[in-house]
């Protein structure tokens, strides 16, 4: 049973300012959300995180990225998936299950030129 839902990346249009809710400044094609507590951080032990991203017309790269620390810095991450559109738009509703002792994860986006990231979280 899943307890917690966390936002990766809040919805994020090509090309408009996310000033309120997150990184993406709305020129910049490359960006880094700030990171979420994983399940690891609290129990300490291996767990699961469910990773869900809604994307409409999407031209771009995601990278889920996570680390072992406990004190985060952004040199500490390491990517464990990665969603990719280069050329075509891509539009998906999907999930993925991750395993790992991840203490916090985030989402690297990277060469954003189109579409919009209508969220991606974490549940666990």
């Amino acid at each position: 049973m899943k307890t917690a839902v966390k936002t990766l990346v809040p919805s994020t249009t090509f090309g408009n300012s996310n000033e309120v809710n997150g990184a993406y400044d709305g020129t910049t094609p490359d960006f880094s959300e700030t990171g979420q507590k994983a399940v690891s951080f609290y129990l300490k032990d291996t767990g699961i995180q469910t990773i869900h991203w809604y994307i409409a017309d999407f031209v771009g790269s995601i990278k889920i990225e996570a680390t072992l620390a406990t004190e985060v810095d952004t040199t500490d991450y390491f990517m464990i998936d990665e969603i990719v559109s280069t050329t075509i738009l891509l539009t998906e509703n999907k999930a993925v299950n991750l395993t790992g002792n991840y203490t916090w994860i985030r989402a690297t986006i990277n060469n954003f030129t189109g579409g919009t990231i209508k969220k991606i979280t974490m549940s666990y």
